[in-house]
């Protein structure tokens, strides 16, 4: 089962961002969709704040909390009731794959 639709351009930018944010949205669908599941793949071994997926993944805050959030709306993953402190001190939440996200890794094959 590869999960589609979820990804939509509509859902990736709201509908008072600037046309150019949808046209870099839409340009970049093929690109996130590795960093979707790089997240995923990362989740899958254990649960992970914004921060230290980040770090682990080598991935830039502003591309991993976009794919983030995407994966979050279509139900791939799911906040704890665990939050740590980032580098700074600050509480983050606390981020984990769900059953769906598993299963959508096990079936992926293709984007």
């Amino acid at each position: 089962m590869t999960v589609r639709g979820a990804f939509d351009p509509g859902t990736t930018t709201g509908r008072d961002h600037p046309e150019t944010s949808v046209i870099a949205a839409r340009r970049a669908l093929g690109r996130s969709g590795n960093c979707r599941r790089q997240i995923l793949y990362a989740l899958r071994f254990s649960p992970m704040t914004d921060e230290e997926m980040q770090l682990f993944l080598r991935m830039s805050a502003n591309t991993q909390r976009p794919r983030r959030i995407e994966l979050l709306r279509a139900g791939l993953l799911a906040y704890t009731d665990e939050r740590r402190p980032t580098l700074s001190g600050s509480p983050s939440i606390v981020w984990e794959i769900t059953p769906l996200g598993r299963l959508a890794m096990t079936h992926d094959t293709d984007d």
